[in-house]
């Protein structure tokens, strides 16, 4: 029983630390951007660059004439398919 007694006091004092250092103030969430988790870099046929990051998101990677790298996110949803053949 002592020992619960004790243990309580600690934590007491912890939470009191802890709300006066500041910890447990909130902060603004931060924008990020790019690729998230585990990605795939594909080279596609005409030679552009694409990633596909573990979420599903395909990236288009493009360099510019500086050297700097630039990730744009594509909506896969409007990218046409190719369509050869004739229509009936």
């Amino acid at each position: 029983m002592q020992e619960k007694e004790t243990r309580k006091g600690k934590n007491g004092k912890a939470v009191k630390a802890a709300r006066t250092s500041g910890i447990s103030t909130p902060i603004e969430a931060e924008l990020t951007s790019g690729p998230r988790g585990t990605k795939k870099r594909v080279v596609a046929e005409n030679g552009k660059v694409l990633i596909v990051d573990s979420v599903g998101n395909v990236y288009l990677e493009e360099e510019t004439e500086e050297g700097e790298t630039h990730e744009y996110l594509l909506d896969v949803s409007v990218v046409y398919t190719a369509f050869f053949g004739t229509l009936d």
